[in-house]
């Protein structure tokens, strides 16, 4: 029982996190290739896309500053936060040549996506405390209760990308749900 109300808090105040902390976003997804960083998907209408990046540029630089590999442009955006300008510098076809970007939120599809999540998992903790205070005494009725709270911890538990002390705790609930769930 304090395992669920634990989990249950720990979700609630990670849902309330999600809503504080809006990590920022380029609208683009950037590849590691033998090129360099490659901008592999540009999301339509998105930061990138009204900056003219298109699928293939090369990731020179931010602001100045070399992109070596993908992770040192999500750790530059992360650095510049929500709704800064940032001066990308990239090559086409042999060119190289400088570009506006506005780093933005999410598009908001995907937060819609996120609280469909979460209502699925609180469906999921519903009918696993549902069942297992109807019917206690049944065979595996605990066992069922399990796994609805682990899909209730998959469903609901996303860290923000803080990493904090309580967002390493958020990603490693959620990493143990991802293992102890069937496939």
């Amino acid at each position: 029982m304090l395992l669920t109300v634990a989990v249950l808090i720990l979700g609630g105040l990670n849902v309330q996190q999600k809503r504080r902390y809006i990590p920022p976003d380029d609208g683009a997804s950037w590849i590691q290739s033998s090129r360099g960083v490659e901008a592999r998907q540009i999301i339509a209408d998105g930061p990138a896309d009204k900056a003219g990046i298109r699928t293939g540029d090369i990731l020179k630089s931010i602001d100045g500053r070399t992109v070596r590999n993908d992770r040192t442009v999500t750790q530059i955006l992360y650095e510049l936060g929500v709704w800064t300008k940032a001066t990308y510098t990239l090559e086409r076809e042999g060119t190289a040549f400088p570009t506006m970007v506005v780093v933005a939120p999410p598009p908001e599809r995907f937060l819609r996506q996120q609280s469909y999540l979460e209502i699925i998992g609180l469906l999921y903790f519903l009918v696993g405390i549902f069942v297992l205070l109807k019917r206690t005494r049944a065979p595996h009725a605990l066992h069922f209760y399990f796994v609805c709270l682990a899909s209730f911890v998959y469903y609901v538990f996303h860290y923000t990308g803080k990493l904090n002390g309580f967002d390493w705790t958020i990603f490693w609930f959620d990493l143990a749900a991802s293992l102890l769930l069937p496939p």
